[in-house]
């Protein structure tokens, strides 16, 4: 097996443990929990006073954090997605 394929190999184990993570109680856990943080930010975005802007930079960084955590999780099973599609692409 080439160094290539063990890498994409890599990926799609990677890429399917993390599907598999998600699904998980602790994972649904997880990603209910980050949707909430989200949701709690926005709201907090309504009430804050507009002036106070290192309140107004903590809430959007917490969105933000957020979202990079679901951005990366996402990005982790596509990638293994991709890499499983070009391994069984190269068996062909």
């Amino acid at each position: 097996m080439s160094e290539d394929s063990q890498v994409l190999m890599a990926e799609a184990i990677l890429g399917e443990d993390a599907e598999k993570f998600l699904k998980s109680d602790i994972g649904e856990y997880l990603t209910g929990r980050i949707e909430q943080d989200i949701e709690d930010a926005k709201a907090g975005l309504v009430d804050v006073d507009p002036m106070d802007s290192v309140a107004v930079m903590k809430l959007q960084n917490d969105i933000k954090r957020a979202e990079s955590i679901k951005q990366y999780l996402s990005e982790i099973v596509v990638a293994g997605r991709n890499a499983y599609e070009l391994l069984h692409g190269n068996e062909d």
